[in-house]
């Protein structure tokens, strides 16, 4: 039997493809789903809900986990497929010392920023606008979960949407410190 393998792209974000080992689920993701990335295919070892992270790498025990190319917790030995918990990190950073930073150099500046654009859109007025999204941002990966809930309470709600028809989402975005006690 043939299962369908989904392409992560189309059920998942990774911010920084060339550096993050994890992955944000776009939208609830089924345990056992299979999800193919640069020709690797990845069986989701739990169910992921949306705004989640999961890894698309195996990621050795005591290896800095990494999400926007940084790092946010110490592995303790995660399997590609898992679920990012606090349960499989430990809450620790790696050392940093202000000799590993350097300043960019101009040209290096320049050829990363200021050629960058949005993706925004002409208004008929001529000014220009983007999308209107309301952010649910936890104030630890406590509360991520809740966040999660309000953010799908308040997208599902028809007397809202219909009381502020400028609003295009709103969504949770998890935090990412595992500093819960």
């Amino acid at each position: 039997m043939n299962r369908i393998v989904y392409k992560l792209d189309d059920l998942a974000i990774v911010i920084e493809p060339d550096r993050d080992q994890i992955a944000v689920a776009k939208e609830d993701i089924a345990r056992g789903t299979l999800l193919e990335n640069n020709g690797e295919v990845t069986e989701i070892n739990d169910s992921v809900k949306k705004g989640q992270r999961f890894a698309i790498y195996d990621i050795k025990e005591g290896e800095y986990v990494r999400q926007y190319g940084y790092a946010f917790g110490q592995s303790q030995g995660i399997i590609k497929g898992d679920l990012i918990t606090v349960s499989n990190i430990r809450d620790k950073l790696p050392d940093a010392e202000r000799k590993n930073y350097r300043k960019p150099a101009e040209t290096e500046f320049k050829e990363k920023y200021l050629k960058k654009n949005f993706s925004g859109y002409e208004r008929k007025d001529g000014r220009v606008g983007t999308r209107n999204y309301y952010l649910v941002i936890p104030t630890s990966m406590c509360a991520s979960e809740t966040a999660l809930q309000i953010s799908l309470s308040l997208e599902n709600n028809k007397d809202i949407r219909q009381q502020y028809p400028d609003i295009d989402g709103i969504v949770a975005i998890p935090h990412t410190e595992p500093a819960c006690k």
